[in-house]
């Protein structure tokens, strides 16, 4: 469900297509099962139906960064990724409890370990752009634009 961007094509249905990364209907309904599990939902509900296109759009999403990562060359270090599993399980009373959890919440120790490695990589990439944007003289900018005209008076 968690599929690194790449060449390799996904096993399923196609459902979407992000750039050149093709998102399977299978790995939709799985995110939703989850996402539904997280909250207590019942999948099955109808009322609940419009969840669904709302986790297509988180998965397009995260898909689009990820992607912009990979061609700034962002790859996530063993190290952090495993920091933050272990910041997580240290969260539960015994790893048993861990992946107790993660069970309830049908996620494989697999899936939730590519799970913290893209989010290390969501962690750079913002660092990056507030990096960036810490480098803006924000003021320098706004009087730029003034004498430009480009804002009301």
């Amino acid at each position: 469900v968690l599929s690194s961007c790449g060449d390799k094509q996904p096993e399923g249905t196609p459902a979407v297509k992000v750039n050149d990364e093709i998102i399977t209907q299978e790995t939709i309904d799985r995110r939703f099962e989850q996402t539904c599990a997280m909250y207590g939902l019942d999948a099955a509900d109808e009322n609940i139906a419009y969840l669904k296109n709302s986790v297509q759009e988180g998965i397009i999403d995260e898909r689009l960064v990820l992607q912009e990562a990979a061609r700034r060359g962002i790859q996530a270090k063993d190290e952090d990724v495993q920091a933050l599993l272990d910041a997580e399980s240290k969260n539960y009373a015994s790893q048993e409890e861990f992946e107790k959890n993660l069970s309830y919440l049908k996620f494989t120790m697999d899936e939730y370990q590519q799970l913290a490695k893209e989010q290390v990589i969501f962690n750079t990439i913002l660092q990056q752009e507030t990096d960036a944007m810490e480098d803006i003289d924000v003021r320098a900018y706004y009087d730029q634009q003034r004498s430009l005209g480009s804002f009301l008076r």
